[in-house]
């Protein structure tokens, strides 16, 4: 497996209107995935105890492949957020991170859909929930204008969890 790219702020945002669009048909398919697999579940357990080929055997197939095709898709939409260097956090909410080193020690920057860019981070270790606004942390810069090279790490301490 390949070393993640470390993005820049500002170009982890240059590529949000990709990453929106990807993130859009995530939570679709998800959506779409959870609703068959559930109702799958549901038929299996109602047929289970059906002596011989049950009535709704050729349902029960498509309904398999649907689900077989959903995840398939869901795992290219998947690798095609990985290959940008943006990882998949939750399917549901669309929170996705990015590795990044404002000033060379490793963070996750993250992005929700109802968020206008990247606007939060955490540290390596901490729980997938934390999420610390950047904006607080940098004594009021945007994050578009943080480079790697300006960035001071000592304000990142004030953040809170969100």
């Amino acid at each position: 497996m390949s070393e993640p790219d470390v993005l820049r702020i500002e170009q982890a945002n240059e590529r949000l209107p990709y990453i929106r669009a990807i993130v859009r048909d995530v939570m679709a398919v998800a959506g779409d995935l959870a609703w068959r697999q559930e109702r799958l579940d549901e038929m299996r357990r109602l047929y289970e105890d059906v002596p011989g080929e049950s009535p709704h055997a050729e349902e029960l197939e498509e309904m398999e492949r649907d689900v077989e095709r959903d995840s398939a898709r869901f795992r290219e939409l998947e690798s095609e957020l990985e290959q940008i260097g943006v990882h998949l956090v939750d399917s549901s909410t669309g929170l996705v991170e990015v590795l990044s080193e404002p000033d060379g020690r490793p963070i996750r920057i993250s992005w929700k859909p109802d968020e206008p860019e990247f606007l939060y981070w955490r540290e390596i270790d901490d729980d997938i929930g934390t999420r610390k606004p950047l904006l607080e942390s940098v004594a009021g810069r945007t994050p578009t204008s943080l480079d790697n090279s300006s960035f001071d790490h000592s304000s990142f301490d004030r953040g809170t969890d969100t």
